[in-house]
């Protein structure tokens, strides 16, 4: 028997403030996901986006271009969709490096403030190449993908050092060997200026980068609306779906079918909004499981089920950083939580759970259990409808939001249909550049997903 305090949802919340999030934390704090993957590349993305930064400030670029190499370098290698991509993007002597840069201009790209720090990254394994490196393949090569091409090179270089300081005159000594056939020779001097100084070694093995990187960011601050975080929420989305077709439009639909149900839930619009972002962030720490895991077509071992199950606690751990974000930092990171405790990560119960985060485990099972898996089809409306209705007659999902939901269903598969359709056409379109695209290599595994 299911005790009715188990199942009732706290009332909707009140308007708040309007939203306005640094993009410097949305930045870094996709930086941290990416680089959970492995204790191999911890931290890779924070400490070239450090290095980079003050690179970026040597050459006295300005404010714009210096937040775009800071923005560049913090996801560089978020194309390189695999453990494997991840660990072989740091090898400068890999076949075709250029692969994962194309990938990640791919996925970058379409967010406006984004749009020049894409290019960055889609050029950052090109060498100076006594000057030929303006271009590639025909198109020029922007100086700051030479920054970031240097940054990246040090951070290899200088990553495991026991005593940074001591191997700091190795590391100045091999970069200035290898220009100018890899590096800009003006770049090169201004690094041998900032390596002189203790600090900047320091600062990228100090275990508070994230200050340092916060402070150089802040210099150059931008903040996102409503409208630009629900952009880049979806931007952010897409970077964990599209790593499987089975999942392209995963957080899309949760999304949509979330929004749609804070709205008749009686949430006000700027909630309604924040739960719509909730729902695109939702699967942000499957990022810290590798994509061999995701796309498996066997069964997984016990290990592999538990690197998944971090993964709404890694949501949690990135979110919750960002300033104005902390309630969809719950609602996001309990969306597999159930109201008789037995959820996880957290193990939270009954009213211990907002109405929010009962709204986005509703929309997660409901888009879940419609979306094809390699190892089953979807479910027709009605089956899938039953099914969360059974989930809540257990007590594990909230009652009175599958009612909504089963009572709205038009206007709720309406919002899902149109998320799907646009996700799908984003899917197909990034699959189809990244096969034609020179350098770029193929689309996503198409293995097995284990995401419910």
């Amino acid at each position: 028997m299911t005790r009715r305090d188990a199942v009732a949802p706290r009332s909707a919340p009140d308007s708040g403030e309007a939203l306005s999030i640094p993009l410097i934390d949305m930045v870094l704090c996709l930086s941290q996901a990416v680089d959970l993957v492995s204790g191999v590349v911890a931290d890779h993305h924070k400490r070239v986006a450090l290095a980079a930064a003050s690179f970026a400030r040597g050459l006295g670029l300005p404010p714009d271009d210096r937040l775009d190499v800071l923005a560049a370098a913090a996801v560089h290698d978020i194309g390189a969709l695999s453990l494997a991509e991840r660990i072989a993007a740091l090898d400068f002597e890999m076949h075709r490096p250029h692969e994962h840069g194309a990938t990640g201009w791919l996925l970058l790209r379409d967010f406006a403030p984004f749009a020049k720090a894409s290019e960055l990254v889609r050029f950052h394994h090109v060498p100076w190449d006594r000057g030929r490196g303006l271009e590639f393949q025909g198109r020029p090569v922007p100086l700051g993908s030479h920054v970031l091409h240097l940054a990246d090179r040090v951070d290899v270089l200088a990553a495991g050092q026991e005593d940074i300081l001591a191997a700091a005159p190795d590391i100045v000594r091999r970069v200035r060997a290898e220009a100018p056939d890899r590096f800009m020779p003006d770049l090169v001097e201004v690094f041998c200026e900032e390596a002189v100084k203790e600090s900047f070694w320091l600062d990228l093995a100090s275990p508070s980068i994230d200050r340092c990187l916060a402070e150089a960011g802040r210099a150059m601050e931008v903040r996102l609306g409503p409208a630009e975080l629900l952009e880049l929420a979806t931007l952010f989305g897409r970077v964990v779906d599209f790593r499987s077709r089975f999942t392209a439009v995963h957080s899309s639909c949760v999304a949509a079918c979330g929004g749609a149900l804070a709205g008749f839930c009686g949430f006000p619009e700027d909630r309604r909004i924040l739960l719509h972002v909730a729902g695109s962030l939702h699967d942000l720490g499957k990022l810290a499981v590798p994509a061999e895991i995701l796309n498996s077509a066997k069964p997984l071992s016990t290990a592999q089920w538990n690197v998944i199950r971090r993964h709404a606690y890694h949501t949690r751990a990135v979110l919750e950083r960002i300033e104005g974000l902390s309630e969809a930092a719950d609602w996001a990171s309990q969306h597999h939580e159930r109201l008789d405790g037995k959820g996880y990560p957290f193990h939270l119960a009954g009213r211990e759970l907002s109405l929010g985060s009962r709204i986005v485990a509703v929309a997660d099972v409901f888009s879940a259990v419609k979306e094809d898996r390699s190892y089953r089809r979807g479910m027709p409306d009605e089956a899938a409808l039953r099914t969360l209705e059974r989930e809540a007659a257990r007590g594990l999902l909230d009652g009175e939001v599958v009612a909504v939901l089963r009572e709205r269903h038009p206007d709720v598969d309406d919002a899902l249909r149109g998320a799907r359709q646009r996700a799908l056409g984003k899917f197909e379109a990034f699959s189809q550049d990244l096969a034609g695209n020179d350098g770029a290599g193929t689309a996503p595994e198409q293995g097995e997903n284990h995401g419910q």
